[in-house]
C-alpha cells in the first residue's frame, strides 16, 4: 500500500478573476467589535477564496 501526499499551493491574486461557474471554498472569521455601551457589531472578514474547479466555466464558455 502506498500513500501519496497532496502538496497544496496557494498564491495571492484578484479576486476579480473568480468568474460565474467556479467552485470555490470559503473560510471567513467573525470580528465582534463595540460600537458603544454594550453595544456590538458582528464584522464577517474573508480569510481565505481558494478555486477548487473551473471546469463548468470552461464547458459554459465553449459552447456559448
Amino acid at each position: 500500500m502506498s500513500v501519496t501526499l497532496l502538496k497544496s499551493r496557494y498564491s495571492d491574486t484578484d479576486p476579480a478573476t473568480f468568474q460565474l461557474g467556479d467552485i470555490v471554498e470559503v473560510t471567513v472569521a467573525f470580528v465582534v467589535l463595540p460600537v458603544g455601551a454594550e453595544r456590538y457589531v458582528m464584522v464577517p472578514q474573508l480569510r481565505v477564496l481558494t478555486l477548487l474547479d473551473n471546469v463548468i466555466r470552461q464547458v459554459r464558455t465553449t459552447f456559448k
